[in-house]
């Protein structure tokens, strides 16, 4: 590597972990974050116990590793996201790696940047979830088989193993994907009959190693699996219809990320723009060979398309819970595929000059996009923008003796309280029985309801705690927090033809009437 790319990679870098780490602590925990911050909480038998349970549906690495580093640092919004970003200033330099390996250096170089200003990149890697661990395993793991696709041996199958194993016990999707696409690569694209068998042998051995590594968690994963199921099937889930707004959906997140409407004109040059560039990178990727035995295209390809499948087939049919809007998060780990795409064209292509206008125009959507995130407006799924720690404190200094809260555990509300003395009884809506019982006999002269705005996956309110609620009490005041854009809403009306909510989280008081 050139002194002159090294300081631009530098450069690229240093831009991304800015993006990764400014303001990192400010947003609220959003709710898979603060269900994992509990479970990091325990010990590692008590994390065994919890994800056997399904309190959360993945494996350990992720939760092994924060439950070691709070016990280090100890637990802020802050310290849960830290690592994740710190992990995601590697994958930049991956990137660079993966596109270096299979097209050139200046490839490398631009997927790097198209890496690092990705809006979706910035938003899942400041998680304290699973994704960014899962794209830099994936990476290094792509890494290590190129190597051993290129020289079947011990040193560059067991660097593969160790990938593969690692990530095996961080995600479940993107190494099914991974071994998946690998296996078309050997079976389509292996040119040189002289090492076919090698690579086969070399392959079929590391994937064998990284299985039984994994054996010990088959035993967890089946007590995952049988608690499926309890939430209703998402609006525009199921069917032909589900998959093609999943992969669509995914193909804008992917380019401009989940903080700008395709509406708005910055939207709409983006995605010009990375059309474009999408079109001229794979026509760049068939006129170029890859070192590698195959077709640019054909590896990319094989990378990218088994796990977006996968996803939609899962999410459409097993998952069905899981709406449209929620499933980019899922396959991260293709994001640094598709800037290797787009990175072919100005790189290597016959229209270059072309390519690099396109990426311009791309780049002026993600900037909307990255202004929008920082400044907490147009989230797509505006679950991440709710100010739960700002609004337990608001609603703590309203409270009155004998109150009582009710909130849907989805909030964070009972964990934000948690963190500091107790206002008031808090009863989850999820549970309403131990609610309903104390309303009977306690009968508080005040009522707090606290409760997300829902698209279909289940009721906003139980309806029995609904009904009690208006039998006996009488609407004091109610409190919206993030407002839904007028035309998403308008638009969500239109196309499930019943009302949407206003708010993604209300917070009502009921008062017993004197």
């Amino acid at each position: 590597m050139s002194r002159r790319n090294t300081l631009i990679l530098t450069g690229i870098v240093t831009l991304g972990a800015f993006f990764l780490l400014y303001r990192l602590g400010d947003l609220s925990l959003s709710v898979d974050e603060f269900v994992n911050v509990q479970i990091e909480r325990g010990t590692w038998p008590e994390i065994l116990a919890d994800l056997r349970r399904g309190e959360d549906l993945h494996p350990p690495l992720s939760h092994a590793v924060m439950s070691a580093w709070f016990r280090l640092v100890g637990e802020s919004e802050w310290s849960a996201r830290l690592p994740w970003s710190l992990v995601s200033i590697l994958s930049i330099v991956l990137v660079y790696r993966l596109g270096a390996t299979l097209l050139d250096e200046r490839a490398g170089l631009v997927a790097a940047a198209l890496t690092a200003t990705a809006p979706t990149f910035v938003l899942y890697s400041r998680f304290d979830k699973y994704y960014a661990l899962t794209m830099a395993l994936f990476l290094a793991a792509a890494l290590a088989g190129t190597r051993l696709w290129r020289r079947p041996a011990f040193g560059p199958g067991a660097w593969y193993a160790a990938a593969l194993a690692a990530l095996l016990y961080t995600d479940y999707l993107a190494p099914a994907s991974l071994v998946l696409g690998q296996g078309l690569l050997l079976v389509f694209l292996s040119r040189d009959r002289r090492r076919q068998w090698r690579r086969i042998l070399g392959f079929l051995a590391a994937w064998g190693v990284a299985g039984l590594l994994y054996v010990p968690w088959l035993g967890v994963l089946a007590s995952q699996a049988r608690t499926l199921g309890g939430l209703r099937e998402a609006d525009l889930s199921a069917g032909l219809v589900g998959i093609a707004l999943k992969v669509g959906y995914l193909g804008y997140s992917l380019l401009l990320g989940e903080t700008l409407f395709p509406w708005r004109i910055p939207a709409i040059v983006g995605i010009i723009g990375g059309l474009a560039a999408g079109g001229l990178g794979i026509h760049a990727l068939r006129r170029r060979a890859s070192e590698i035995g195959g077709t640019g295209l054909g590896i990319l390809m094989a990378l990218l398309v088994p796990g977006v499948v996968a996803s939609a087939l899962l999410t459409t049919w097993v998952f069905s819970s899981v709406p449209f809007i929620a499933f980019a998060n899922h396959v991260l780990f293709a994001l640094p595929v598709t800037a290797i795409i787009l990175a072919a064209g100005p790189t290597g292509g016959s229209y270059r000059a072309w390519s690099w206008a396109a990426i311009g125009l791309l780049l002026v959507g993600r900037s909307a996009a990255l202004g929008n995130y920082f400044g907490g407006v147009e989230f797509h799924n505006p679950i991440y923008a709710v100010p739960m720690r700002e609004i337990v404190t608001e609603v703590s200094a309203h409270l009155q003796p004998g109150d009582v809260i009710m909130a849907d555990p989805d909030t964070g509300f009972a964990y934000y309280c948690a963190s500091g003395r107790r206002p008031a009884p808090i009863f989850p809506t999820t549970a309403p029985e131990p609610a309903l019982m104390y309303l009977e006999t306690a009968s508080p002269a005040r009522a707090w309801l606290v409760s997300f705005g829902r698209d279909r996956t289940r009721d906003a309110v139980p309806p029995d705690v609904q009904r009690w609620l208006d039998q006996h009490y009488r609407v004091g005041e109610v409190r919206g927090y993030v407002e839904q854009d007028a035309t998403y809403s308008a638009l969500k009306e239109r196309l499930f033809d019943r009302p949407n909510y206003r708010y993604k989280l209300l917070v009502v008081r009921y008062d017993r009437p004197t």
